[in-house]
């Protein structure tokens, strides 16, 4: 299986430390504090080596997807015995899911900026996901 890769130019000239400079070097996730902060963080999380850890983030989403299929299937049979209630599930669905969670932990938690660096992240992953579904469909 080939894992494509995506070059990641993030210029962020200064960050709300005061620090300049280019490229991606992104703060401790204690310390973020600035949207860009954020997004950086984000980049680094869904991009270099996190593939190789977790697998390919398509690979990923498509396969939750049938799981979560598998499971309002098996909901849908026992609410609906008949078979006249059904929804279809795909990668998009998850990501929207992951960021639900991720909201969901901010209104009944202290706060954490883990919730908000992985919801940039969902969201670029979604992004990524509708952008190949598109071009599947050129």
């Amino acid at each position: 299986m080939t894992v494509e890769t995506y070059p990641i130019n993030i210029d962020m000239r200064t960050t709300s430390h005061g620090k300049t400079g280019t490229g991606p070097t992104s703060p401790s996730p204690g310390s973020l504090r600035s949207a860009p902060e954020f997004l950086m963080r984000a980049a680094e999380l869904v991009s270099g080596d996190r593939a190789e850890a977790h697998g390919d983030m398509h690979v990923t989403c498509a396969n939750t997807a049938r799981l979560m299929q598998a499971w309002l299937d098996c909901k849908a049979a026992a609410l609906s015995p008949h078979g006249e209630f059904r929804l279809e599930m795909d990668a998009r669905d998850t990501v929207v899911f992951n960021i639900f969670q991720k909201m969901c932990r901010d209104l009944g938690g202290a706060y954490n900026p883990d919730d908000w660096q992985d919801i940039c992240g969902y969201g670029g992953m979604g992004g990524e996901i509708r952008a190949r579904e598109a071009a599947d469909d050129v």
